[in-house]
This record gives structure tokens, sequence and C-alpha cells, in this order.
């Protein structure tokens, strides 16, 4: 539980930063690297929820 509550809080503050930059900045290769990086932060956010989960209920 408490990875999902931090990771939440984390993907939060990474979304509204790179978020900002992506708006503001209107180059379109510093765009794509930024939605590079959300896609990758947030695949390895759902990844690390589901490898907890399968972990806590085979114990």
């Amino acid at each position: 539980m408490i990875n999902l509550i931090t990771g939440l809080i984390g993907m939060t503050a990474v979304i509204i930063f790179l978020g900002y930059y992506l708006v503001v900045l209107s180059f379109v290769p510093l765009a794509l690297v930024i939605i590079g990086v959300l896609a990758m932060a947030i695949g390895d956010f759902v990844s690390s929820l589901r490898n907890t989960n399968s972990n806590n209920t085979s114990t």
C-alpha cells in the first residue's frame, strides 16, 4: 500500500514538472523526449505495482 501512495505522489510531481515544460517549450524533439520519459515512468510504476502485488499474494 505504501508503494502505491508514494508512487502516486511521485508520478503526480513528475507529470506536473515535465508537463509544464511540455506546454511552455514548443520544441518538438524535446516534446518527444518528455513524452517518452513520462511513458517509461508510468510503465515502471505499473510494473512495480504488479511485482509488489504478486509478491504479496504468494506469501
